[in-house]
């Protein structure tokens, strides 16, 4: 069918007939505004509904009257129906990162043309064995764009696995090493470091690979270094004692927390100990507020 003037020379023929045929070919010698057509609806149509095509002569020279024709709407793919259970199923979603500081991220989405929008609270610190609620955001437009409609609840539920364990770093004395020799390096002249055997161990979420504008929630497309490297900290309390003479007021007692960051590949869980980075030391006049600190962002480590 003829939607306007400027789209005569598109329209298909085979489903025209003989008489429509010429119509259409004296057409084709008087566009331009001479033969004015138009739909009743030409968006989204449904199966089985009846819309007017409407053409209006505006040449006596075209042997053609004005009418219309009623067309029932036929051979549209009926669109598919998506659930968050069949979801489920065919996006495939991944766990990665360490036990305690982990996070979900999408390896293959077969609804990419839908456009759907995962996620879930508490991204970036998952552990394994935890139950997780994943929601589903869609837009129904593009979702009837890409042929989908969803129905039913948009969140279903997973478990959290396959998450590293901290504890099982490959070479995590070499990193211990590094943090010892600092604490090492601050003993002397009037102060004196007592390391005090108190290993933390945290994710550097500084460096992690979120995008600035996405939230902690987010649930994104897998990177190869998402799932190949991490960036951790791992780091000791120490007391530190600054010594002075009676008349200043003797010693001055505190503790602190030096750390520094590595990159682990989670592949082989190896940290590698020349991206060593000296982080922040945390400090603290008593032990057991530093540790409560401390203990809000990172996990013990032996």
């Amino acid at each position: 069918m003829i939607e306007d003037a400027n789209s005569i020379n598109s329209v298909n023929t085979s489903t025209l007939t003989d008489s429509e045929k010429q119509i259409l070919s004296t057409a084709l010698n008087f566009k331009g505004g001479m033969l004015e057509t138009k739909f009743s609806k030409s968006t989204n149509l449904h199966n089985g509904e009846k819309i007017t095509y409407r053409w209006k002569v505006n040449n006596e020279d075209i042997p053609l009257k004005s009418g219309e024709r009623t067309i029932t709407v036929k051979g549209l793919k009926e669109p598919e129906t998506l659930t968050a259970e069949k979801i489920k199923q065919k996006v495939k979603f991944k766990f990665y990162g360490l036990d305690g500081s982990g996070n979900i991220g999408i390896e293959k989405n077969e609804f990419g043309d839908a456009d759907l929008k995962f996620s879930t609270a508490n991204n970036g610190s998952l552990e394994n064995g935890e139950k997780i609620t994943i929601k589903v955001t869609t837009d129904s437009a593009q979702l009837k764009e890409a042929g989908y409609v969803f129905k039913g609840a948009h969140e279903f539920k997973l478990t959290v696995k396959d998450l590293a364990d901290a504890k099982n770093v490959k070479n995590l004395d070499e990193a211990k090493k590094i943090v010892e020799k600092a604490l090492a390096d601050e003993n002397k002249g009037r102060t004196t470091i007592e390391p005090t055997g108190k290993w933390y161990i945290g994710v550097d979420s500084s460096r992690d690979s979120y995008d600035f504008m996405s939230t902690p929630s987010d649930i994104k497309e897998l990177t190869s270094r998402d799932l190949n490297s991490k960036r951790i900290i791992i780091g000791q309390i120490a007391k530190e004692t600054h010594h002075y003479d009676e008349i200043v007021g003797g010693d001055d007692v505190e503790y602190e927390f030096v750390n520094y960051s590595f990159d682990l590949d989670l592949s082989d869980n190896t940290i590698s100990v020349d991206s060593a980075d000296e982080e922040r030391t945390i400090d603290n006049v008593k032990l057991e507020g530093l540790e409560k600190t401390v203990g809000s962002d990172f996990s013990p480590l032996k």
